[in-house]
């Protein structure tokens, strides 16, 4: 695994896409943290880093696009699959060289604060658990990218599918209003979401059998649930969509509350989507 980290930051740093990763971010945090704290004289970094959430739509996917779809393409993850090193030590290694790369610029951020405390009174503790919060958001958009791209060849294809899965959840809290809270409304859109994990699981496994087997029963269990005791649904469709928003994660952590539940909400995420990585490589090592 190590191996594989150090080749993997390397390629990163040396076809500049590090460098722009970090240099962009950076960018962008700079304009609101002028905006936001040294030109407005607000003292809490935090609320710079919530309104820069939306950088992950553009880096991440950039970031991730060919970690694992053009060794697809290019036949070179044959190479990796059939060489003593496992699968999951493989994923973990170009995980971890991924946040490695984002870690980089995170590590300057942390100078901004000390900025700030230097020209008046503003708690570092809000700031750097707020820093802990965007850089955990950040890992976990990373390991979705990571595991969209180990779905296709195409690393074009890869980008818009991580751009598009991360949009809707940068959007989910808005997206929720327009599902009615009553029975009907929230079933009708727990049958569309089975429906997209069936999309998904024939991505994964390129078994339409499997994937319209899984998604025919749990329709029929949703339809069942449905008739027998329909207001099991009501509001439910409200609660799936904010249990699916990953940056509301960061609102204690800017408000200065170290949320024990939350933190492991981020992390549990990341190593989720880890784990559907590793399943994604391994359906190929045995196909």
């Amino acid at each position: 695994m190590l191996a594989i980290l150090k080749r993997e930051v390397k390629g990163y740093f040396t076809s500049m896409m590090g460098y722009v990763f970090g240099a962009f971010l950076l960018f962008i945090t700079g304009i609101y943290f002028t905006a936001f704290n040294l030109s407005s004289a607000y003292p809490y970094f935090g609320y710079a880093l919530s309104s820069i959430t939306f950088v992950f739509l553009i880096i991440v996917p950039l970031l991730t696009m060919r970690c694992l779809s053009e060794e697809r393409k290019n036949k070179t993850d044959q190479l990796i699959l059939t060489s003593p090193v496992s699968v999951g030590k493989m994923v973990w290694g170009k995980y971890l060289a991924m946040v490695f790369v984002f870690a980089v610029p995170i590590l300057i951020m942390c100078a901004y604060p000390l900025v700030l405390h230097s020209m008046g009174n503003t708690s570092l503790l809000m700031a750097y658990t707020s820093i802990l919060a965007f850089f955990l958001v950040g890992c976990v958009f990373i390991a979705i990218g990571m595991f969209i791209s180990s779905l296709t060849e195409s690393p074009v294809l890869a980008a818009v599918l991580t751009f598009v899965v991360l949009f809707a959840d940068y959007m989910v809290s808005g997206l929720a209003s327009f599902f009615s809270s009553a029975a009907l409304g929230s079933f009708l859109g727990i049958v569309f979401m089975i429906l997209a994990v069936g999309i998904v699981l024939y991505m994964m496994t390129k078994n339409v059998t499997v994937a319209i087997s899984v998604t025919v029963v749990l329709e029929l269990i949703a339809g069942a649930i449905y008739k027998f005791k329909p207001e099991v649904y009501a509001g439910s469709i409200q609660k799936v969509f904010n249990a699916l928003d990953i940056t509301v994660r960061m609102d204690d952590f800017i408000n200065g509350v170290f949320n024990t539940s939350n933190l492991i909400y981020l992390v549990s995420v990341a190593l989720l989507f880890v784990f559907l990585t590793v399943q994604s490589v391994q359906k190929r090592r045995w196909s």
